[in-house]
């Protein structure tokens, strides 16, 4: 029978990739250890990276062949071996997808290990404090981030500086996270990996509308987006953004004759190509454990680089719980997924209907539905507020503000709140930043 738990040529991949790719080395130690490979020369050589890289210094064959010998434990078939690993031929595409892969083998291996230790405990005629002593010592299979461990200070600074010098090399700007694609926005927040961020309004205000121009926005920049949608299908998406694409209203795209419908479906679809980007749709299954395991088979298919949930009260979780409850453990578990799989995710939320039972119908934190998880386990809250669906056309002097969309950023972790004024076209669907 075939051995399901171990890949020695995942292992033998995964460290070719390691000793051609000097930056992926460095981003493995936050990982992997060690324990995580079953050939025993696999294990001394990552552990020789892993060395090299957690002190700093630069992880090439010379390097690794000292860093064994200091060891003793470098001989001819061992420095036979490192050579063949040098020259394999490897993707350095698949670093992820390998590294989960070694990791998940790692994990079974382990939980095959405390089972049988449980069932022998239980021959045995052992106490539950005794097995749950068991079941402690390997509490790190628990951990949501695949085997993250600690980082000195030292490595992480010494990480920072290399990828600022590389920065400086190409001439680039490092940025902190996704942009949303608005140059005020973009100034005060951004979408950090391994944090979640909640847009919310009451309905009818543009929230879905606001979220698929900052999807676009992405696209433009080749981002892999993922998009559960529990309000709209996947056709009516795709002539939302037909509308925002074309400057054309949904009632005027859908009224055209069918040759000129096919002309802005290959339009659409041209654009989207030349991009080189990939917006993936669900509109099928609404289950939060179903969507998660999507997104996991998705990011190790090919990385994601933005999750968008289209919204979040409409997910559902099995059992008889109230929504206070289902609404925590939704945010708590994509907090934890966002971190695992380091990534931003946007949550989009209706707010309560608190918000008509006041005479300012400006929201606030706590018009949140089931607001306690959502305000907690979010680094940033973003409010969509339009005076017109309340009536209100003009301001105090007078001006038309028919078509304003106040963006207020109620919550943000990593910088200051405020308030940015658009314009909301309803035909088109479309936000743009007031300039002035």
């Amino acid at each position: 029978m075939a051995n399901t738990t171990s890949n020695i040529g995942s292992e033998k991949k995964l460290l070719s990739i390691l000793l051609n790719n000097p930056e992926k080395a460095l981003a493995s130690i936050s990982l992997l250890n060690h324990k995580c490979f079953t050939n025993i020369d696999n294990r001394n050589i990552y552990n020789a990276i892993w060395t090299i890289a957690d002190a700093g210094e630069s992880v090439d064959t010379v390097s690794i062949i000292h860093q064994l010998r200091s060891q003793g434990i470098l001989d001819t078939t061992l420095k036979q071996y490192l050579d063949e690993l040098v020259e394999m031929q490897t993707n350095p595409e698949h670093f992820i997808s390998l590294v989960k892969e070694v990791i998940d083998l790692w994990k079974i291996r382990e939980t095959n290990q405390m089972i049988e230790k449980m069932g022998q405990a239980i021959q045995e005629g052992t106490s539950y404090n005794n097995l749950k002593s068991i079941m402690n010592r390997y509490s790190h299979l628990d951990t949501s981030t695949n085997g993250d461990k600690p980082e000195t200070m030292l490595s992480i600074i010494n990480k920072a500086i290399r990828e600022t010098e590389d920065a400086i090399k190409t001439g680039t700007q490092r940025e902190l996270g996704l942009k949303f694609g608005y140059p005020k926005l973009d100034r005060v927040m951004s979408l950090r990996p391994g944090n979640t961020y909640c847009i919310a309004a009451r309905p009818a205000m543009g929230k879905t509308s606001f979220v698929l121009n900052i999807i676009d926005n992405l696209l433009q920049e080749g981002k892999r987006i993922y998009l559960v949608s529990t309000e709209m299908q996947k056709e009516e998406i795709m002539e939302k953004f037909i509308t925002m694409k074309q400057a054309i209203s949904n009632e005027d795209f859908r009224s055209l004759p069918e040759e000129h419908k096919l002309e802005r479906y290959k339009e659409l679809y041209s654009y989207n190509a030349a991009k080189n980007s990939e917006l993936l749709i669900d509109s099928s299954s609404f289950q939060l454990y179903d969507t998660i395991a999507r997104i996991r088979a998705l990011h190790k298919e090919k990385p994601l680089d933005l999750v968008v949930i289209d919204y979040l009260q409409q997910l559902e979780l099995d059992g008889n719980i109230n929504r206070v409850q289902v609404v925590s453990e939704i945010t708590r578990k994509y907090k934890l997924l966002s971190s695992e799989l380091k990534i931003p995710i946007i949550e989009v939320s209706q707010l309560s209907r608190k918000v008509e039972e006041r005479a300012i119908k400006i929201p606030i934190l706590s018009d949140l539905r089931e607001s306690g998880s959502i305000e907690q386990d979010m680094s940033g809250v973003i409010f969509i507020y339009r005076p017109a669906y309340y009536g209100i056309e003009e301001d105090d002097n007078g001006n038309d503000i028919s078509n304003l969309a106040e963006i207020m950023i109620a919550k943000n972790k990593f910088g200051r709140r405020g308030k940015i004024k658009y314009i909301f076209d309803n035909e088109t669907t479309l936000f743009r930043e007031i300039k002035k």
